[in-house]
């Protein structure tokens, strides 16, 4: 299989970690992604918004290349994910080439996906040991420290299911930070959580923004991504509908169709806040 480049297609610049030209995706009959093109540059937090089955966990897929582009292309860092350059066409690249640049890329899903017999520890020690070959001593070095960052440095020695759901998520955070990527997905990370654990871990994420970690974040958190991201793409049916700052897709939309999206998970978020309000007994 390969893929043309066109003349037209525009090339990285040093500040581009992410460059997403023309992408679509189709599973049989049914197209996932249309024709998404978009820039994430070194630094930034994208936040990827919309209703569920709009594509944005098929896109990150495809920009890990766990998933292939039907046509299209994605770069990471100046580098063509999945594909190497031949003339004016892309080729599949063989697989050892696709694991060395998706190493450098951390995916964090909605599900843990830890390893349940191993500690949290050797969870994250696991990748950098057996795919980096780094010795288990800088490795086990290393996981501490991320551990730590993460606030759960006490339960290196606990398994996943002595973990809470947020615990175990602030783990798989780590264990994708312990390849050193050069950026971070996420895809929909809280949304398998608690309520009174969403918090422990969008704090975790904020300290990755704050320390200037390239990340795309799928999520329905409207005050994280309000908070955090540098821009906000508000996808529906496998497209682009909007792209702009969190002011002007989450504060004052501008697109007509996203302006219905917020208000409805607002008005999700107020109505769950009130039922709760009312369960709770008034003190006198």
């Amino acid at each position: 299989m390969s893929t043309e480049v066109p003349m037209s297609a525009s090339h990285a610049t040093d500040d581009d970690m992410v460059v997403a030209h023309r992408v679509h995706k189709q599973f049989g009959h049914v197209e996932v992604l249309k024709d998404v093109s978009f820039t994430v540059r070194r630094g930034e937090v994208l936040c990827l918004i919309g209703p569920s089955g709009s594509g944005k966990s098929t896109l990150l897929r495809c920009i890990n290349h766990l998933e292939a582009p039907t046509s299209g292309w994605i770069s990471i860092n100046g580098e063509y994910m999945g594909y190497r350059r031949r003339g004016l066409h892309l080729h599949e690249q063989r697989t050892a080439d696709i694991c060395r640049l998706r190493s450098r890329v951390g995916l964090v899903f909605q599900a843990f996906n830890l390893f349940p017999h191993m500690t949290a520890l050797a969870n994250i020690m696991e990748a950098p040991v057996g795919v980096k070959g780094d010795r288990k001593q800088d490795a086990e070095r290393h996981a501490m420290e991320l551990l730590d960052r993460v606030g759960l440095a006490e339960k290196a020695k606990r398994h996943p299911k002595q973990l809470s759901g947020g615990e175990q998520q602030r783990v798989a955070i780590a264990r994708a930070l312990a390849m050193r990527p050069d950026l971070m997905l996420f895809d929909e990370p809280t949304s398998a959580l608690d309520p009174e654990l969403v918090g422990e871990v969008l704090d975790v994420m904020r300290d990755l923004a704050r320390d200037g970690m390239t990340m795309m974040v799928a999520t329905h958190e409207m005050g994280f991504a309000a908070d955090v991201a540098d821009s906000v793409m508000f996808m529906e049916h496998g497209s682009i509908v909007d792209v702009g700052t969190p002011d002007e897709i989450l504060i004052n939309p501008r697109n007509e169709r996203a302006r219905r999206f917020v208000n409805n998970v607002s008005r999700e978020v107020a109505e769950a806040e009130s039922a709760v309000q009312a369960r709770i007994p008034h003190r006198t």
